[in-house]
């Protein structure tokens, strides 16, 4: 394939869809994909006939529907009929009505396809109904970082590559109104009778046809008996969901929703103010914050995170009150996880970035806030802020070897000069972190080293990992496009195919590996003739994907005058694939699942830093690193080997915690004490602490004497003290807290603490 005119191209991909064997159907579906980039709609016909073709492959007629959905594919009433009952017949196709009906429209709504909808299930009427909503991804989603709202309307602009879209193409009016007269008049009574997910699909309708006042006023009847996450599980998350405007009509409408609404936060500021109360909300906002971090660390199922959070986050973003006392707090307070602390600041990069700088400037001095820093420094990097200069250059003086290979991308992406920087760079290429090597090499190039290129090549060719390749590759386009296009033709020649089982892989997330889209936004960049012929034989050997598609797209519109844009697009924005392989430092690693930390305090409490006092100013809190306690010297090593072997045991069992047993016992010691009664624990961290009690119990069970004999000694010295400052309630206040009832023998699940905040809350 050679690239050329989008006519040309038209003929050579038809030339090669004729002269490709049947057999296997890949090459066939990738060069029919493509033909859909440069086509018109003259290839309709083409497509239709395949389509319809009962003798070609599935493959192959799913691709064609897809494409044809690209160029405006319609279809008469007696073609749906063929291909459904062509389906229905043999079962040896995907294309059902239902599925036929996301990708091409219907030409016009007669008795033939209303005959055809007579046969379907009331079930499956209801689906395609809720097909016909509007297309469109509200604004009601919540707790979205701005790269986040770029990466999902970028999604959004292809449904084609969806696997199964969620909307489907307009339809005529006199189709969607058939459809909706048969489920309000018919079709509901029979799903309501059948209950369970009859009910939900009801539910399920009448959001999607709101718009619809019949459908609007079952909505708001069906709403009344909703619990706050039953409301923004149900009406609020779906990318179809409520905007904040319908959520106030339907408050209005339906006024008992306005407490459940309140919990969860979804009102405005104003309101949610109104509601609360200033020191209220700011409370109930920090508690939904440490009830998120909870969440993530918890192994229960049970305890799935609130989307009140999300809700929340935007609270923080438009009330300058809550950031000062509430989300500043949270980038201090290292007893919550790396996850929900990464999510706070990025929501603040999006407001003040200059705040968040001043900020890492400070967090420097403490390791807990490694994972913070990595991503400021990311954020940084993708931005060129001006304004992180002194952070890069304060991370340089650090010992975090991975953190400094992001502080020197950073200074080079700002053009960093002079003899001083160039004198360190010498040094750091030099250094045995591969990274910060990488990284050292590519600020020389820019300062005139030309003589670093092949270094620099050999490390986009040779390394293992696809992340250091990715970024030798990214600096070699910035720096060395022309000398370097051999690389990136060799990266690409190289690639493995993305597809499945020889067909085209379509997924909700198109991507290839970051090596590879790096090497292909390199010859994007180029931009030749030669440079895009690789990328068109690229797609034909299974790579294709939504960043190639593109690429290919940008450069036929320049051929052809109708482009403004000085590069292509992902060459220069936030969503740079090389983002996703930049160095992470060790220290930053995440604790997911049921990964145990062998670490002595447990990770929500809070108490391992001073509480933060706020600085209108600079809200930068310094903040206290964990201590080491004088503990240390309680287990011996051969004691600590004994108890992790006891803990791999309980992992194989299904019954580990994400803390060691050690940090089990802490835990405990810690709750009991004076100190862990003076934290603002909640109701859910309080039952955490309870069930690892609990697991504690199976740990002194299972350990060999004598370290059983003296683990027990310390748990007994420390129910003790839990007995002082409890109550013997039979469990009845935390029952009823949690909605649950504790049936077991182990008296710590029967007292509540009658002092500190678990025994207030519970009051």
């Amino acid at each position: 394939m050679k690239w050329s005119s989008r006519e040309s191209l038209r003929a050579q991909l038809r030339t090669l869809f004729d002269e490709t064997p049947a057999e296997p159907v890949g090459p066939r579906c990738r060069a029919l994909w493509l033909l859909g980039l440069v086509g018109d709609e003259a290839r309709l016909p083409f497509l239709k006939a395949l389509l319809l073709d009962s003798e070609a492959d599935e493959a192959l007629r799913d691709t064609a529907l897809r494409v044809g959905s690209k160029l405006g594919l319609r279809l008469s009433q007696e073609e749906f009929v063929q291909l459904h009952e062509e389906h229905t017949r043999t079962g040896a196709t995907g294309l059902s009505l239902e599925y036929l009906l996301l990708f091409a429209r219907l030409e016009a709504f007669g008795p033939t396809m209303e005959g055809l909808l007579e046969q379907l299930t009331p079930d499956d009427r209801a689906r395609l109904l809720i097909t016909t909503r509007e297309r469109r991804r509200v604004e009601g989603l919540r707790g979205l970082t701005r790269r986040h709202r770029l990466n999902l309307a970028w999604l959004d602009e292809d449904q084609a590559r969806c696997l199964r879209p969620c909307v489907g193409v307009p339809q005529p009016a006199a189709f969607e109104e058939a459809l909706f007269e048969r489920w309000y008049w018919s079709d509901s009574f029979v799903l309501e009778d059948q209950g369970g997910s009859g009910g939900q699909r009801n539910f399920d309708v009448a959001l999607a046809q709101r718009a619809r006042p019949e459908a609007w006023a079952l909505l708001v009847e069906w709403c009344q008996d909703l619990s706050a996450h039953e409301l923004e599980r149900n009406v609020i998350a779906p990318c179809w969901g409520l905007s904040r405007a319908e959520l106030t009509r339907l408050m209005e409408a339906c006024p008992e929703l306005r407490q459940r609404a309140a919990e969860g936060l979804m009102l405005s500021v104003d309101d949610l103010r109104a509601h609360f109360g200033d020191g209220k909300l700011v409370q109930r906002l920090w508690h939904v914050v440490r009830a998120r971090s909870f969440a993530y660390l918890s192994t229960r199922r049970r305890n799935r995170p609130s989307p009140a959070f999300n809700w929340a986050l935007d609270v923080l973003r438009e009330w300058r009150e809550a950031r000062h006392h509430v989300l500043y707090r949270g980038l201090c307070d290292v007893g919550l996880v790396p996850w929900v602390r990464c999510h706070l600041l990025e929501h603040l990069w999006d407001h003040d970035p200059a705040v968040v700088i001043r900020w890492a400037l400070v967090a420097l001095r403490y390791p807990d806030n490694a994972p913070l820093l990595a991503d400021v420094l990311l954020l940084a990097w993708r931005t060129r802020q001006p304004d992180s200069r002194p952070l890069f250059l304060a991370v340089l003086k650090g010992s975090d070897e991975a953190l400094q290979a992001l502080a020197i991308a950073g200074l080079v992406g700002l053009g960093e000069s002079g003899d001083g920087w160039f004198d360190r760079l010498l040094m750091l290429s030099n250094s045995s972190h591969p990274e910060v090597r990488l990284q050292a090499l590519a600020g020389l190039v820019q300062q005139g080293q030309r003589e670093r290129l092949p270094s620099l090549r050999e490390l986009a060719l040779t390394p293992d990992d696809p992340g250091l390749r990715a970024q030798a590759i990214h600096w070699l386009g910035v720096l060395d496009g022309e000398g370097s296009r051999p690389v990136f033709s060799e990266v690409l020649a190289q690639a493995p195919s993305r597809e499945r089982c020889g067909v085209p892989f379509f997924g909700a997330t198109p991507r290839s590996a970051p090596d590879v889209e790096e090497a292909i936004l390199a010859l994007s960049r180029l931009g030749g003739d030669e440079d895009l012929s690789v990328l068109v034989e690229l797609s034909l050997r299974g790579q294709g994907s939504r960043l190639l598609d593109d690429q290919l797209v940008y450069h036929l519109a320049r051929r052809e005058g109708r482009v403004v844009e000085g590069v292509p697009p992902h060459c220069d924005d936030m969503a740079s694939p090389v983002t996703r392989s930049m160095p992470v430092p060790r220290s930053v690693m995440r604790i997911e699942g049921k990964r145990r930390v062998n670490e002595a305090w447990p990770r929500s409490v809070s108490s391992m830093r001073a509480e933060p006092v706020l600085d209108t100013e600079m809200p930068a809190h310094e903040v206290v690193p964990r201590q080491n306690g004088p503990w240390d010297a309680l287990f011996s090593e051969a004691e600590r080997a004994a108890l992790e072997q006891v803990s791999l045991r309980s992992e194989e069992q299904g019954m580990a915690d994400v803390l060691s047993i050690e940090g089990l016992l802490w835990s405990w010691i810690f709750f009991t004490s004076g100190q862990g009664q003076s934290i603002p624990w909640i109701v859910e961290e309080f039952e955490q602490v309870l069930t690892r009690r609990s697991m504690l119990e199976r740990a002194v069970r299972e350990c060999p004497e004598p370290l059983g004999f003296k683990l027990k000694a310390l748990v007994d010295a420390a129910d003790a003290a839990y007995r002082k400052v409890s109550r013997d309630d039979q469990g009845r206040a935390l029952s009823k807290r949690m909605r649950l009832v504790y049936v077991t023998d182990m008296w710590w699940w029967h007292r509540r603490p009658v002092t500190g905040y678990p025994g207030v809350d519970l009051n």
